[in-house]
């Protein structure tokens, strides 16, 4: 619609705002996370997905994944474990 302007400007954001103090948030399932996105990112908190294969999407390996894994809980990304 505005030939990815908005997509541009927030990846703007996300690579140059951690030098001017910005931290920013972003919550988003498989279909938003691109390898864009991820290459972005400094750090990644990935919650309960309802596929086991949607770990691998958000760069964790499914088999480091705990059987059950409770409301609040996620996986840190860099070192695979398991925070509240």
């Amino acid at each position: 619609m505005d030939g990815g302007r908005l997509l541009e400007q927030f990846d703007q954001l996300l690579r140059q705002g951690p030098a001017v103090g910005l931290t920013m948030v972003v919550a988003s399932d498989r279909t938003g996370f691109t390898h864009r996105l991820a290459s972005a990112l400094e750090a990644r908190l990935v919650l309960r997905q309802a596929d086991r294969d949607d770990y691998a999407v958000m760069g964790v390996d499914h088999r480091v994944v705990p059987a059950t894994m409770p409301a609040g809980r996620a996986i840190w990304v860099a070192t695979t474990e398991e925070v509240q």
